[in-house]
């Protein structure tokens, strides 16, 4: 069940008291919780065209590592100023996405991850396969990279 933005704060202490190989994991996993999400994961950008995913969580476990493709998928519409977000019928809007139709993905959020020369690095992402709950916490989360 999503978390309310009442234990947002409190969530991110406990991630943020990880460490190390544990941190991205942790991250992921409290990903998939807050937003009720089948697939959690943490890229980096390899060149324009893919993601490379550093932390996946799916389901209930930590998952293998791998290269997705941007184009077709709704990563193509990352920037720096803008997250993603389709609250439902996102497999509809890129039925050529692989990841999304085998997920019978609903909703989906990406935040991108901005580096130190403000380009953008990577992105955290989160995949339903129910529509998304548009809770303050949320929004917050998607008005973040416009601040």
């Amino acid at each position: 069940m999503p978390v309310g933005s009442e234990d947002t704060l409190r969530r991110a202490a406990v991630v943020l008291t990880k460490a190390g190989d544990d941190f991205l994991p942790a991250v992921v996993r409290e990903m998939a919780m807050m937003f009720d999400a089948e697939l959690a994961f943490v890229a980096e950008c390899v060149g324009q065209d893919h993601l490379q995913t550093l932390a996946v969580w799916r389901g209930n476990a930590l998952e293998e590592n791998r290269l997705y493709a941007r184009s077709g998928t709704p990563a193509e519409q990352l920037t720096l100023q803008e997250a993603v977000y389709h609250q439902a019928g996102v497999r509809h809007r890129f039925p050529l996405d692989p990841l999304l139709q085998d997920l019978v993905a609903e909703g989906y959020v990406a935040l991108p991850l901005v580096g130190a020369k403000g380009d953008l690095v990577g992105a955290m992402v989160a995949i339903t396969q129910r529509p998304l709950e548009e809770t303050h916490a949320v929004r917050e989360l998607l008005d973040a990279p416009k601040r």
